[in-house]
């Protein structure tokens, strides 16, 4: 996943989704402050079900499975970064609580 201009990589292996290490930051000269792709015709961060019916129109196999097992991965941020010592811990803490929302939002929470 490329989520302009914040970007992270999702590595899919066997046993799961992971992170990949950070590359191609740029900053937000847009101004927008939200950062997520687009679907459709909205540029606010998706809920599930709308992911789930992106899904469905592509013909993704397993949906609610991706989207768990991507929430898991990115869930692990906080841990992920502290392990490679990113530095920055006021961004490193804005990115987590951007991910928390994002997260609420899929459960429905938001």
């Amino acid at each position: 996943m490329d989520d302009h201009l914040k970007n992270f990589w999702m590595l899919a292996k066997p046993e799961g989704y992971r992170l990949a290490p950070a590359f191609d930051l740029v900053p937000d000269i847009s101004g927008r402050g939200e950062h997520t792709l687009s679907f459709r015709s909205s540029f606010e961060c998706p809920k599930f079900a709308e992911l789930i019916g992106v899904a469905d129109e592509w013909n993704v196999s397993d949906p609610e499975g991706i989207v768990a097992e991507v929430g898991k991965a990115v869930g692990r941020f906080t841990v992920t970064a502290e392990r490679f010592e990113t530095r920055g811990d006021v961004s490193v803490g804005g990115i987590a609580e951007d991910i928390r929302k994002r997260l609420e939002r899929l459960a429905g929470r938001n």
